[in-house]
């Protein structure tokens, strides 16, 4: 079975994977004039940026339990957080009807120590030295970072021997990666979009699940963006990838529904937007020789990012509205207070706490419920609540089939680009100009994919607009440039230039 043009001019496309990338790019390209049929694996869309309604719930003593408020209420992959330069990502929001009363603006976080209670303060100011060391890292061209780890390059500077800087608790819980793994180049490219916005609120949350607020009104959109352009989109569930063919030219994609039926898709532009253990799995002596790019996933690495919601019989006390994070946690976590922003539980009477893991790797091949009493007893350290007589409901999400892509050191360029030699390709360890992994990166390689395809089969329809990403001004990197500083400078550096220079921020 093939997959039929649709429209008269341009070719209809297969977007498989229905995780945000793919939603992306169906949506782009049903704005530029074709028409769609999209895949996806599982029963429900947006993967990583999901929501599930159907997740075992478990008693506070850990026992597998049905309650008609914790099964009713959608529960995240883990909760999410969006930055101020997320900028594609919140263009988006306002094309699918996200309205700012369904966003909550945060600009502050907490720390929480073990032992301390509810004593919620936020974080230490920033140090000397380690502001210092970032303003370094962002002055630096790709040709000094590429090869180097952030603690490499930190060991590469002649000031690193001043005193100890780590940033090692924010690459755990943003990017599950140590700091002697993650990319140099990456960690620069944070920070040049980060901080022309730290100044303003820096980061939002929705009001509600990922589902209810971002990934429906994304396929009601596309529906309704395909219905008033007469184009056809076409959204099949329980339809997986389970074979990229490549004996014959073109190559064709073989997806399987769960009652084993097949069909073959051989015509068309096809965007494969599926995770990268998914494209590993497929490899082939043929898939190799065709599409020899695709051997360098080997390369790439995925990492384990769990989560837990922790719904509490009471309110607990000092709870901050923004999120916060458990300085030494042994599982890099950190939480978020649903309960004071989603309405979907305004009228819950208790504290409920959406609890990421961002450092899973102790706790791989643990079963769902070693995997609960292990991020339990720990929570407990901070949170005395925590035990089995003041938890009404747990809903554990240990992710270890939806591993999040890691930034390492010297990956960039294995990293497939947007348009194969014969697919394209989207997903945020796909080559895009935000870099990270993130969600902004999972929206912008959506948007590169549906843009590289207009470029190929209708040039004369209007470009996708796809924004750059947030960037210190030049103006203000040449200054940084400028005071590039020897041994002998350093302190002087850093006591009387590096504050002018961070309010100039």
């Amino acid at each position: 079975m093939s997959t039929q043009d649709t429209n008269t001019n341009v070719p209809a496309v297969t977007v498989v994977g229905g995780g945000l990338a793919g939603l992306t790019a169906a949506l782009e390209l049903i704005e530029c004039g074709f028409s769609v049929t999209l895949y996806e694996a599982s029963d429900h869309l947006g993967g990583k940026a999901g929501s599930i309604r159907d997740g075992r719930v478990y008693d506070g003593a850990m026992q597998p339990v049905y309650d008609q408020i914790a099964n009713s209420i959608p529960s995240d992959h883990g909760y999410h957080v969006f930055p101020r330069w997320y900028v594609n990502m919140r263009r988006l929001w306002t094309r699918v009807g996200i309205t700012p009363q369904q966003v909550f603006e945060g600009g502050d976080y907490y720390q929480l120590s073990r032992g301390t209670g509810y004593d919620f303060k936020p974080p230490r100011p920033r140090q000397e030295r380690e502001a210092f060391s970032v303003m370094d890292l962002v002055t630096r061209t790709d040709a000094e970072v590429n090869d180097l780890s952030f603690r490499g390059f930190l060991y590469s500077r002649c000031y690193n021997g001043l005193e100890s800087v780590s940033l090692r608790a924010l690459f755990l819980n943003a990017l599950s990666i140590e700091e002697y793994d993650i990319s140099s180049r990456v960690v620069r490219n944070l920070f040049c979009q980060w901080y022309p916005v730290l100044k303003e609120k820096n980061w939002a949350a929705l009001k509600g699940s990922l589902d209810e607020i971002l990934i429906a009104p994304m396929e009601s959109t596309i529906r309704r963006r395909a219905e008033e352009k007469g184009l056809q989109f076409q959204l099949h569930y329980h339809h997986r990838l389970t074979k990229i063919t490549a004996e014959d030219a073109p190559m064709a994609i073989e997806i399987t529904d769960n009652k084993g039926s097949t069909r073959i898709i051989d015509r068309g532009p096809v965007v494969l937007a599926v995770p990268l253990e998914v494209l590993r799995s497929l490899q082939s002596d043929t898939l190799f020789a065709a599409e020899p790019a695709l051997a360098n996933l080997s390369y790439l690495r995925a990492h384990q990012f769990g989560a837990i919601d922790i719904y509490f019989k009471h309110k607990l006390p000092k709870v901050p509205q923004d999120h916060f994070d458990l300085l030494g946690s042994t599982y890099s976590l950190s939480a978020f207070d649903i309960s004071q922003h989603w309405d979907s539980l305004s009228g819950y009477p208790g504290t409920v706490l959406q609890f990421v893991a961002g450092n899973c790797r102790r706790l791989q091949g643990l079963s769902e419920v070693g995997f609960m009493h292990a991020l339990v007893r720990e929570i407990r350290e901070y949170l005395p609540a925590a035990r089995a007589s003041e938890m009404a409901f747990l809903v554990p999400h240990p992710n270890a089939d939806q591993p999040l892509f890691v930034n390492d050191v010297g990956t960039w360029e294995l990293r497939p680009q947007t348009q194969g030699e014969q697919f394209y390709f989207a997903g945020d360890f796909v080559q895009n100009d935000t870099d990270i992994t993130s969600m902004e990166g999972a929206v912008r390689s959506g948007m590169n994919a549906a843009e590289a395809i207009r470029q190929r089969y209708a040039p004369h329809v209007k470009p996708v607009v796809i924004l750059p990403p947030v960037a210190i001004p030049e103006e203000q990197l040449m200054r940084l440039r400028s005071e590039q500083v020897g041994p002998g400078r350093i302190m002087t550096f850093m006591k009387y230039r590096l504050p002018e220079l961070l309010d100039g921020m």
